[in-house]
């Protein structure tokens, strides 16, 4: 009579080769099969012809709809509103695709009402931390570290009803 630990011992040379041939076989047939084009990597030119609004501080983070922060490309620097002031900084790509070098961070000094400028603030010192950018379901993402933390800031484009507006 066969204890249960010595048949158990007894079938595991037979699972493990069967394992082997199911996953050898289908590692040969992936092996074969061209790989998939990697996506072109995201250029700043693609930021050129839109304003952004930011949406959120961070993927599960919402941003509140007013103030409004704005985000445009021009010139080799982002510039927009950051929620009572206007703001502008040198950008240029990363050596890595979607890395982009955010220079420091200028902007003008009003005062305004003290949550706008806790908004104004908080996007000021994220903007300062961008290292990445990229587009992800129609918006832009702009990853962030500050303190050693990651965040992804996100922009909806501006409607072309709203171009106006500044």
């Amino acid at each position: 009579m066969l204890r249960a630990a010595s048949f158990s011992s007894a079938l595991v040379p037979w699972c493990v080769a069967l394992a082997g041939v199911v996953v050898g076989n289908g590692c040969a047939v992936d092996a074969h099969r061209a790989a998939p084009a990697a996506p072109p990597a995201p250029t700043l030119r693609e930021l050129n012809t839109t304003t952004w609004v930011l949406r959120s501080w961070n993927l599960d983070d919402p941003a509140p709809a007013k103030p409004e922060v704005t985000l445009t490309l021009k010139d080799g620097k982002f510039v927009g509103a950051a929620g009572c002031n206007h703001y502008f900084a040198a950008v240029k790509l990363g050596e890595m695709p979607g890395g982009v070098t955010v220079g420091l961070v200028g902007a003008t000094r009003m005062m305004c009402p003290p949550e706008q400028m806790v908004v104004e603030d908080r996007f000021l010192k994220q903007l300062g931390g961008v290292k990445k950018f990229g587009f992800m379901v129609g918006q832009l993402a702009l990853s962030y570290e500050l303190s050693g933390v990651w965040g992804v800031m996100l922009f909806d484009p501006r409607p072309p009803s709203d171009a106006r507006r500044k």
